[in-house]
């Protein structure tokens, strides 16, 4: 701390140093009050992703896989999101496969598949149900890439169809004569039945 006094107050030198120490302090001053924004607005900081690179989703959903986020200098930033075609990058190998659109503010993205994906059928590069996409995102040329791998999880689906393998019994084959076997239609293989009678 400083302590100026009467007999020293028209010291040059301490002059000088106390209005050097106080426009230190301002200006320390200045970017609190500004929430850090000049950092954020400082040019040629590339941005640097903070949302998650592997994600499950449910097969046949639709809507948001993940929401993309990438800040710059610590804060969140108006960004410009894309995704790296595998014509351009032979590692995203399911780019086209995908879509992304900026959020409310543009801070972060939201990426979505283009239509629904089937566990029983998958439809990626590798056909193991891992959909791999590279991202950028852009701070008016300062760009950074990072690929995202969307696994693709198993949902009970419905039967869709049921077949008994007979439909007569003779007459008089008694109480508990078996008419026929009841099978079902399921794209879940494996899946085991209860039949009941509605």
């Amino acid at each position: 701390m400083l302590n100026i006094t009467f007999n020293n107050l028209f010291n040059g030198k301490l002059i000088k140093k106390t209005l050097r120490a106080l426009s230190v302090v301002f200006f320390a001053m200045l970017i609190g009050a500004m929430g850090g924004s000049l950092a954020q607005a400082a040019p040629g900081i590339a941005p640097v992703f903070v949302s998650s690179t592997a994600v499950s989703y449910a097969e046949n959903a639709t809507g948001t896989i993940i929401e993309v986020n990438a800040q710059v200098g610590g804060l969140g930033k108006a960004l410009t999101y894309s995704i790296i075609p595998s014509s351009v990058d032979g590692t995203s190998y399911d780019a086209s496969l995908f879509s992304i659109a900026a959020g409310g503010t543009g801070e972060t993205a939201h990426l979505t598949f283009l239509s629904s994906q089937n566990y029983e059928s998958s439809n990626d590069a590798n056909d193991d149900n891992i959909y791999i996409v590279k991202v950028r995102a852009d701070d008016g040329g300062v760009t950074t890439d990072q690929t995202i791998y969307v696994t693709i999880t198993n949902v009970n689906e419905v039967p869709t169809d049921i077949a008994l393998s007979n439909s007569s019994v003779a007459e008089n084959a008694g109480v508990d004569a078996t008419v026929g076997t009841l099978s079902s239609t399921d794209v879940d293989a494996g899946d085991g039945f209860t039949y009941t009678l509605v």
